[in-house]
């Protein structure tokens, strides 16, 4: 019973857009809300025509797919570093790693325009993802560095004994093992990348927006705020990752087990 109360608190924003991309202008307005009604799909019609929503859904998936996969090929290294070599003040480093994510994107966005401008990255997508990656990065190590810790000691000697060397026993016997919390790393990157709106506001133009600074303008005009384009935007906004998490859930469940919960 908690559970299913749990889920239709969870849920029922979800529904809620559902039913407002259904509606007309004047019915998103009626008070007390209509949850009987006509429907009509002229919002989804509008929304899907036009190439403009497409582009904004391409560009999100360029930028949390490259960030994901770049923050991935730097903390997993860095993870496993930690986790066996012998490095001084470990705590200490993997702290200042996390720390990043105290920093309110406010006090960084400044500096980023700053020097962005300056290299000519400003309202590209290549800039954004270099920010995404700096978001990414904390998680994948703290995650990796979990599972990492984890592994039996005994599997790396035996590989060492063999004539492997580090980079091989990371690569050919730890990576194949960490895979659902590769997974893991991947996906929590990405939900945060996707969502983030703060720095893809102001470091993107109107070629480079993402899906979260549009959603917010898109149903906006001098005639008022079309709520039930913004529903339709926010429903299409949540299927890429929605679709992603599905595919990996398998990884994602053994992963969280894995690398998090006895990290």
């Amino acid at each position: 019973m908690l559970i299913a109360v749990l889920a239709a608190w969870l849920l029922f924003p979800v529904y809620w857009l559902f039913l407002t991309s259904l509606k007309t202008d004047a019915q998103t307005f009626v008070y007390p809300p209509l949850f009987v009604f006509g429907p009509t799909f002229n919002a989804w019609s509008a929304v899907l025509s036009q190439s403009v929503w497409l582009g904004y859904l391409s560009n999100s998936l360029i930028t949390t797919v490259a960030g994901s996969t770049l923050a991935l090929l730097i903390g997993v290294p860095a993870a496993y570093a930690l986790a066996f070599f012998p490095v001084k003040r470990k705590e200490s480093i993997l702290f200042s790693f996390l720390s990043i994510r105290f920093i309110p994107p406010i006090v960084l966005l400044l500096p980023y325009f700053i020097i962005f401008s300056a290299i000519g990255l400003e309202n590209t997508l290549q800039g954004l993802i270099l920010v995404y990656v700096m978001i990414g990065l904390p998680f994948v190590i703290w995650i990796m560095h979990g599972f990492f810790v984890t592994l039996p000691h005994d599997l790396l000697d035996a590989a060492s004994i063999d004539g492997a060397s580090e980079a091989q026993t990371m690569y050919k016997i730890a990576l194949p093992v960490a895979l659902p919390s590769l997974v893991v790393s991947f996906l929590i990157s990405a939900i945060f990348m996707w969502n983030e709106f703060p720095f893809a506001l102001i470091l993107t133009g109107e070629e480079s927006r993402t899906t979260p600074p549009a959603i917010t303008a898109y149903g906006i005009s001098y005639f008022g705020i079309h709520y039930n384009l913004v529903g339709v935007v926010g429903l299409l906004s949540m299927v890429p990752m929605m679709l992603i998490a599905l595919v990996a859930q398998r990884y994602l469940i053994k992963g969280l087990t894995m690398g998090i919960v006895k990290g």
